[in-house]
């Protein structure tokens, strides 16, 4: 596991918000640092620049200047233990704020035994309800277009 207190994300490779399209396709851990260099919200994804290219916290970040994304590569399975204590670690209150999007509303159906699940792994990792689902199905999305899965559908 890697120590929160060991990272340093002014030194981690980044690229300006404004040129998200140039962040590089990696499963990552990434921070959103201000022009003060403050880290203001830490996540995770599978692929990085696809991530930054729908992400949910971009309008709200868009609004301060000189905003930079910065990653850390991780091992897949590392990246929900790592970004928690990251999270945790720099004390982020954007993480757990509701977000304020355009994307769209679905309704979903859930077994009660599954929505009581994915409630206490949301507030585990400090993530809305909605946000945890939607990051599983991007991740989800991600495995099954690497396995050529959606070519067919």
């Amino acid at each position: 596991m890697i120590n929160p207190q060991t990272i340093n994300p002014l030194t981690l490779p980044s690229v300006a918000l404004n040129e998200r399209s140039q962040l590089p396709s990696q499963r990552c851990i990434y921070f959103a640092i201000d022009s003060q260099g403050v880290v203001q919200y830490i996540g995770r994804t599978v692929n990085l620049q696809t991530r930054w290219l729908k992400h949910h916290r971009y309008k709200q970040l868009a609004q301060s200047e000189d905003v930079r994304i910065a990653y850390l590569s991780i091992e897949p399975d590392l990246l929900p233990e790592v970004e928690l204590a990251l999270i945790e670690w720099f004390n982020l209150r954007l993480n757990q704020t509701e977000v304020i999007s355009d994307k769209k509303r679905i309704s979903l159906y859930l077994d009660e035994a599954l929505k009581s699940d994915l409630e206490r792994l949301a507030k585990i990792r400090k993530r809305s309800l909605s946000n945890l689902i939607e990051v599983l199905c991007e991740e989800e999305l991600e495995r099954v277009r690497k396995n050529g899965e959606l070519k067919d559908a």
